[in-house]
């Protein structure tokens, strides 16, 4: 009988949290809560965020704490409509995303219709 290889399943840290209200943090929370919870998450080694344009200020926050630190993490984000016929969109889109996060590529891109 042979074993079969499991692959253990990678953790990835939602951050609809940070910058959505019905979701997590109120509106009125303060911004040293939101990046101590980034500082946490990474403390615990979990390295993937799943954010989007639409959580708010989450990419941002993520920034923040990451600027100064020797963490790297990877990132999926999510793209609804760019605007048709602009062939810049897309790269518009991902500056932005790599920019606010602060990191170099992005893991993975949910395309969201």
């Amino acid at each position: 009988m042979t074993k079969k290889k499991i692959c253990k399943p990678k953790s990835i840290f939602g951050t609809a949290l940070l910058g959505m209200q019905e979701y997590g943090y109120p509106k009125k929370s303060y911004l040293s809560d939101r990046k101590s919870l980034i500082e946490d998450v990474i403390d615990l080694r979990l390295d993937t965020f799943d954010t989007a344009p639409s959580y708010g200020d989450a990419e941002n926050i993520i920034g923040q704490v990451l600027k100064g630190t020797k963490s790297t993490i990877a990132a999926n984000t999510k793209v609804g409509e760019l605007s048709a016929g602009d062939c810049k969109s897309p790269e518009i889109f991902f500056d932005s995303v790599l920019r606010s996060i602060r990191i170099d590529h992005l893991q993975l891109l949910h395309y969201a219709k």
